[in-house]
């Protein structure tokens, strides 16, 4: 393989890890943006580059046809629930220093004919980031069936790095649901893709890409388990005298999450940061 091709490898493998989370082009909120921020926020103040500013945080409404921005408000329809919108506002305050953020996410389910607010729930700090910056927020409405008639839905972070020779991107899962009137987290950074490594920018290096998939499994408790599947594939890259030489080896494994105390226990090695 020349060095050409294992760029082209090593980008196509970091891109793997985040298709998943592609959904800039599902945002939902449309030309009623401004009416859900006015709803959601009846004291936010209107500023220029289609901003808002309440209690010392800004938030930014996004530009038309574009999902690109993730410190921008993110809305999907609910498909296990037509009949509610899915909202997440970044709150972003005055960041420390350039090339930092830091900012609170507000989840909002609404009404989706008029927009009220019907249950929300603030994630402290969700928007801070450094050097691994935040690319991209996404609502994840697989059908996360918790019990009968009680479906969670997700948010998924997607974070990466710019290091070129320390490639690395994460993206990590929330779960939320409504139990009466609150709306609660109930599982919360469970890394579920990662791609990461060190390579001299022209061959020799060692990768890792890890993916993740989520089982809804019946549990003797009333609430179901969570089955997680790993695939790991660990990648090493060797010059030789005539080429780039790349070997790969996969490994697999299985994790069981259980609800314990109005959560899933999720253990150190299989979160986020």
């Amino acid at each position: 393989m020349s060095a050409i091709a294992l760029r082209a490898t090593i980008a196509l493998a970091g891109s793997l890890a985040a298709m998943p989370f592609a959904h800039g082009a599902e945002n939902a909120c449309g030309s009623r943006v401004v009416e859900i921020v006015r709803k959601a926020y009846p004291g936010a103040k209107a500023l220029p580059e289609n901003m808002f500013e309440m209690d010392g945080k800004t938030l930014t409404v996004p530009e038309a046809d574009s999902g690109d921005d993730p410190q921008a408000v993110l809305c999907r329809t609910w498909p296990a629930r037509p009949g509610l919108m899915l909202v997440g506002v970044p709150l972003m305050g005055k960041p420390p220093e350039e090339g930092m953020h830091e900012g609170d996410l507000d989840i909002l389910v609404l009404d989706s004919a008029s927009l009220d607010v019907k249950h929300r729930h603030r994630l402290d700090g969700m928007m801070d980031d450094d050097a691994i910056f935040i690319e991209e927020l996404a609502f994840d409405t697989a059908f996360y069936q918790l019990a009968p008639g009680n479906v969670a839905f997700g948010l998924r972070r997607m974070m990466r790095g710019s290091s070129g020779p320390n490639p690395y991107n994460n993206a990590g899962l929330w779960l939320f649901a409504i139990e009466g009137q609150q709306l609660k987290p109930v599982l919360e950074n469970l890394v579920v893709a990662k791609f990461g490594g060190e390579w001299d920018t022209n061959c020799n290096g060692e990768f890792e890409d890890l993916n993740r998939t989520l089982t809804m499994v019946p549990a003797k408790s009333p609430m179901a388990d969570i089955v997680v599947s790993d695939t790991l594939i660990h990648r090493l890259t060797e010059k030789t005298a005539e080429d780039c030489r790349k070997t790969e080896k996969a490994t697999t494994a299985k994790h069981r999450l259980r609800f314990k105390d109005g959560a899933y226990v999720v253990p150190q090695a299989l979160q986020g940061f």
